[in-house]
């Protein structure tokens, strides 16, 4: 893929006019990375995507048993905010 990088930087910032032609191979390559680059990133955005579900899920727990008076997660909630947790 490193060869694709390559061949834009060349097409992006040309030094002459052959650097504006591309041979069949190249552009199949470069073809060859967006769509691996494609892949790639549809992957990660799946994976992040299943951390904020499990991230939202429990923060609606926490919600829940706020609405409700649950009298851990109150005083846990009003500790917060008065600062009394240790960040670390």
């Amino acid at each position: 893929m490193l060869n694709a990088i390559d061949v834009r930087n060349r097409v992006t910032h040309p030094k002459s006019g052959d650097d504006l032609l591309l041979s069949k191979p190249q552009v199949d390559l470069c073809v060859k990375a967006m769509f691996w680059f494609l892949h790639e990133t549809t992957q990660v955005m799946s994976v992040s995507n299943l951390a904020l579900k499990g991230y939202l899920g429990k923060l609606d727990d926490v919600f829940e048993k706020l609405k409700a008076g649950d009298p851990a997660t109150v005083a846990l909630y009003e500790a917060t905010v008065r600062g009394d947790l240790d960040s670390d």
